[in-house]
């Protein structure tokens, strides 16, 4: 169908109009008419294009002929067409011509662009369509691209990487953006929300030349702590754009934040606590973070590691407090204390000391005791002894003690030794009393003590020869040599007294003589002077011991001296009276010689005629069981013999009794290994035969 239209004049408009032989020839040349050109981006029409969008462009004819043929260019505006041209297809569905562009072959994002799109449109008979399609339109900078993505810190993430990892909430996190295409003038953050909560926290990031990268820091605070999930922002607030996805398509990263910082001990004391001496308190500074909540605690346990008690802390100030211990009715012993703080994420403080903080001992109350080690109660000495005291002293404290009775002071733990001498007979009991301070205890020692036995000696003897001085010797002088033998267990103190003085009889020694056991005491006498007349001295001496009280005892016999001094001639007078002393000296030596005979001779007779008779009346004695008898008396068996003699001749007492009932009384009995002897008040020895009897010697 096409329109007819004829031409002419008629007044009345609608009459009919008849055309016959009208012949039609076919012949197209009506040009091309362009409908309209337009640009679709994502199916949308615009004359605006982001960087980076694929710009679709469509033309219509408006007959819509689908064989006319469109070659297209593209170009910046200002810029000249170039070649080759592009040719668009005819799209059924749309039933449009379509050409499509990427944007981004025409420059950079950074800037806006202008881009012409113009075509020369004809038919199949080369018919030129006027006008030709053309379309302006503008490419905007595309949204802008999060190309990196970096976070740091002083330290670094405590575990994982930068994209999931958990950080010190004391060290500032820095975060680090980079764009792809180094836009500078864009607004950029990131944005932190907290998956238990919702909070979000946003860190602005400025630009920084230096690195071609926003960079911002989260300084955070113990309120930050958790997991938080980051975002990075990016926008073009100039063409009101942004990246949409950030770094990842999905969370950028992922941040957990953390107590790390551990609160520290600052000062630790210990103490008896002011107010009472019972409690010992421990005072303690410490450094936390601000606002923070601590847990402060002192843990008592035994040497063995018993639990004995948590101390909660009384806070003083904010950084400072005390956690008191009352000991009272606490067993004794060894405790430690040990100082325990931490934070509310269990950051634990470092430990004060290596080992436990304090070491309490709780000792009980002080006691002294001690043992009398030496001497056993009941132990028997001899008067005179010295013996040891041996003393175990102890304080449970360690504390200075002192014995009183001995005057020590400054005694320590141990065994303490001292000797005493013993001054008294019987049972004795001594007080000790160990003192320390207030405290003292008293300790009594039982002992028994005796006299000492009796001393056993030889009987005395003594033994005279002429002067070793030949002139005194014709004087008549002698020299006497007096013994006596210690036979006895013991020492003893000896001396020898002149019971009658004479001034020209003298011995040696005559003081007191300490006689160990088996010893023997010797004396030496002589006579002295010159006589003018012939002159008898006549002396007595006696040995005699010593006991523990101080008194003098007779040993034996009182021994008697008796010599005859005649004067000293030495050849000055006459002849005649040289001849006469001669004559008279001669018979006075002579007379002296038989008297001396005579009376050996009587002592003699009468000593064979007692021991007979004794022998008679007690039948067979056996004289070999005098034991402890000097070895001297048979060698001075003629100084016995005449003491025996004078004894029987001046006294009527018996020399031998049947038993011992007849012994004198107020005797003492002394025991030797070959029997025993009987000490009469008199000193007179008696000694046990066989049979019972008993013989004074």
């Amino acid at each position: 169908d096409f329109p007819l239209m004829a031409t002419g004049f008629s007044s009345v408009l609608d009459f009919p109009i008849l055309i016959s032989n009208l012949v039609v020839s076919n012949t197209d040349d009506i040009s091309p008419r362009l409908d309209n050109v337009k640009m679709e981006v994502n199916d949308i029409e615009t004359t605006v294009a982001h960087y980076g969008d694929v710009m679709n462009f469509l033309v219509t004819d408006q007959i819509g002929e689908s064989n006319l043929t469109i070659l297209c260019n593209t170009v910046l505006l200002g810029a000249p067409n170039s070649e080759p041209l592009d040719q668009m297809q005819w799209n059924e569905q749309s039933q449009a011509y379509e050409l499509s562009y990427d944007s981004t072959q025409f420059g950079n994002s950074a800037s806006e662009l202008i881009v012409v799109f113009s075509c020369n449109m004809r038919d199949e008979v080369g018919n030129i369509a006027n006008p030709a399609p053309s379309l302006q339109v503008s490419i905007l900078p595309g949204p802008p691209v999060v190309s990196n993505l970096v976070l740091s810190s002083s330290s670094g993430p405590l575990s994982g990487g930068m994209s999931i990892g958990t950080w010190r909430h004391n060290e500032p996190i820095t975060f680090s953006v980079e764009e792809i295409i180094n836009r500078s003038g864009l607004n950029a953050s990131v944005e932190l929300t907290r998956r238990e909560g919702s909070s979000v926290i946003t860190i602005p990031l400025a630009w920084d030349n230096s690195t071609m990268s926003y960079t911002g820091v989260w300084t955070i605070t113990r309120y930050n702590f958790g997991v938080w999930d980051l975002e990075v922002k990016l926008v073009d607030t100039l063409h009101s754009v942004m990246d949409e996805d950030g770094a990842l398509i999905t969370t950028d990263a992922v941040v957990t934040i953390v107590d790390h910082l551990a609160p520290s001990l600052d000062a630790v004391s210990f103490d008896w606590a002011p107010s009472n001496p019972s409690v010992w308190r421990s005072t303690i500074e410490w450094t936390s973070e601000p606002n923070e909540i601590i847990d402060l605690w002192v843990a008592v346990t035994t040497d063995a590691g018993v639990p004995v008690n948590n101390l909660q802390i009384t806070t003083t100030s904010s950084n400072s407090g005390y956690a008191d211990w009352d000991t009272t009715g606490i067993e004794p012993g060894r405790y430690y204390l040990e100082i325990f703080l931490e934070d509310s994420a269990g950051n634990q403080a470092p430990d004060w000391l290596s080992g436990p903080d304090s070491v309490l001992v709780i000792a009980p109350p002080r006691a002294i005791t001690f043992d009398i080690l030496e001497p056993v109660n009941g132990t028997e000495f001899v008067h005179g002894e010295v013996i040891t005291y041996r003393f175990n002293i102890s304080c449970n404290d360690g504390c200075a003690m002192s014995l009183e009775e001995e005057s020590l002071a400054g005694l320590s733990n141990g065994t303490i030794e001292f000797n005493r001498t013993l001054s008294e007979i019987g049972d004795i009991t001594n007080f000790f009393t160990l003192s320390a301070g207030d405290l003292s205890v008293t300790q009594m020692s039982h002992i028994t003590v005796i006299a000492p036995p009796a001393p056993l000696f030889s009987l005395p003897s003594c033994v005279d020869s002429e002067s070793s001085d030949a002139e005194m010797a014709l004087a008549g002088h002698l020299e006497f040599v007096c013994d006596v033998k210690n036979m006895g267990s013991i020492p003893s103190i000896v001396r020898f007294r002149v019971t009658t003085d004479h001034s020209q009889f003298t011995c040696t020694p005559t003081t007191p003589q300490a006689v160990p056991t088996t010893d023997m005491l010797e004396v030496n006498c002589h006579t002295q002077g010159d006589v003018e007349d012939a002159t008898e001295i006549s002396t007595t001496a006696v040995f005699e011991w010593q006991d523990h009280v101080g008194n003098w005892h007779r040993i034996g016999s009182e021994q008697a001296f008796s010599i005859s001094l005649i004067p000293y001639d030495d050849g000055t007078q006459d002849s005649a009276d040289s001849t006469q002393a001669e004559g008279m000296s001669t018979m006075t030596v002579v007379a002296g010689v038989m008297g001396l005979v005579t009376v050996l001779g009587i002592c003699l007779g009468l000593f064979m005629f007692l021991r007979g008779r004794r022998r008679d009346e007690e039948g067979e004695i056996q004289h070999d069981n005098f034991g402890g008898v000097s070895p001297n008396l048979e060698a001075n068996s003629q100084t016995i013999i005449m003491k025996e003699f004078e004894s029987n001749e001046g006294t009527e007492k018996p020399d031998w009794v049947a038993s011992y009932e007849g012994l004198p009384p107020g005797g003492r009995y002394e025991e030797v290994p070959e029997g025993m002897w009987y000490v009469d008040a008199e000193e007179n020895w008696w000694w046990s035969e066989q049979g019972g009897s008993w013989r004074k010697t």
